[in-house]
């Protein structure tokens, strides 16, 4: 009877200091993001160089071509899936793993650093993602992404981007290795290619809205 009780109280200790771990806040001796608060007031927004608010998406139409020949043709979406406040940053999380940080004209991204080994408890780093570009050369650009750098550039785009709500001129483009972004500032990322050795990927903006929660 003695060694039952005895079980009984160490397993009531294990589930005390178990729960007590699960809750305890991971970044709390981090020089950034000791706390991240929740936010779900369909207020709250950011302008700059790419806006967010809660529900709102960037719909493209997405097409593949071979050897210049379109082999296919669809839309996908790229939206706010939440929105978290650490300190004065507003960060948003979006559908393509993302989270993000818009002040002035810089957007910032939420990088994790120290993810391998596998439950390493790393801390968050804000990290410049996309910021304005003179005219001129293409600029060295970097983008930070766990524990890897990787370079590539940054330029004034010198051509075009057409869409159903208008043609964007004076974009920034972001290149790094065969993946391309083009921003439009106050709109966001207008084109996005992809190059697969004679496959070429494209995503060009349709629409951005803000949907109903």
């Amino acid at each position: 009877m003695k060694y039952f009780l005895s079980l009984f109280v160490l397993l009531l200790l294990f589930s005390a200091c178990k729960k007590e771990k699960t809750t305890e806040n991971p970044y709390s001796g981090c020089p950034y993001g000791q706390s991240f608060v929740k936010m779900e007031s369909l207020l709250a927004h950011s302008e700059g160089m790419i806006p967010f608010q809660l529900g709102l998406s960037w719909n493209y139409a997405d097409s593949t071509w071979e050897n210049g020949i379109l082999k296919s043709a669809g839309r996908s979406s790229i939206f706010v899936v939440s929105a978290e406040k650490s300190g004065s940053d507003y960060w948003w999380k979006l559908s393509d793993g993302n989270q993000l940080c818009t002040q002035n004209d810089t957007v910032y991204k939420l990088n994790i650093n120290g993810m391998v080994p596998e439950r390493t408890t790393a801390c968050p780093e804000k990290t410049i993602l996309f910021y304005p570009v003179p005219d001129g050369p293409a600029w060295d650009w970097y983008e930070i992404s766990g524990d890897m750098v990787f370079p590539g550039e940054a330029s004034v785009y010198d051509g075009i981007i057409h869409t159903e709500i208008g043609d964007f001129e004076n974009c920034y483009q972001f290149k790094r290795g065969n993946f391309t972004r083009i921003i439009q500032p106050g709109v966001g990322i207008v084109k996005i290619i992809t190059i697969d050795g004679n496959l070429v990927n494209e995503k060009t903006l349709l629409n951005y809205m803000v949907s109903e929660q």
